[in-house]
């Protein structure tokens, strides 16, 4: 095999495994700016509900005959649950951020969900705060495929060029 062709593969095994280091890198890294970005909203949610509480009181909010309140927008990426709680949690008055599937209108959905559990007026009631995350996972299929594309485009030309030179 002549020395230009051994260059022109080197360098283009080297181009493809930056891209490909990358290209896995960047959907990590694109999940936790969007988790922290969500996070934070949700935190600023919930310390505004819960300032609503201590303003109006929750008797203003909860509207079932259970004395618990549940509201979504209307694509279903977005809630908030207000329930009583029967005991004391172990995590009581902690803010807890997890990814879950939840039932909305007989549909199973993905959340980032924040809870946080709390005592107004002698009775317990845990808070959840949801926002979808379906798009998180489509927004890293779309990066990967990019990704993907650029790599097989980079390796050609590398060769090409590299050959040519």
């Amino acid at each position: 095999m002549k020395l230009r062709i051994k260059l022109a593969l080197f360098n283009a095994i080297i181009k493809a495994i930056i891209i490909l280091a990358i290209g896995l890198l960047l959907p990590r890294l694109i999940n936790d700016v969007v988790y922290d970005h969500v996070d934070q909203r949700l935190q600023a949610r919930s310390e505004k509900l819960m300032s609503m509480v201590k303003k109006g009181g929750i008797r203003e909010i909860l509207l079932d005959e259970d004395c618990s309140f549940d509201s979504h927008s209307i694509f279903k990426e977005e809630y908030v649950s207000i329930s009583p709680l029967p005991t004391i949690p172990k995590d009581f008055g902690k803010f807890k951020i997890e990814n879950a599937s939840r039932n909305i209108d007989g549909e199973i959905l993905r959340h980032r969900v924040m809870s946080h559990s709390f005592l107004y007026d002698n009775q317990l009631y845990q808070l959840e705060i949801g926002e979808g995350i379906s798009s998180v996972t489509e927004l890293n299929e779309t990066i990967w495929r990019f990704t993907l594309g650029i790599l097989i485009i980079v390796i050609v030309l590398s060769v090409i060029i590299d050959l040519a030179y």
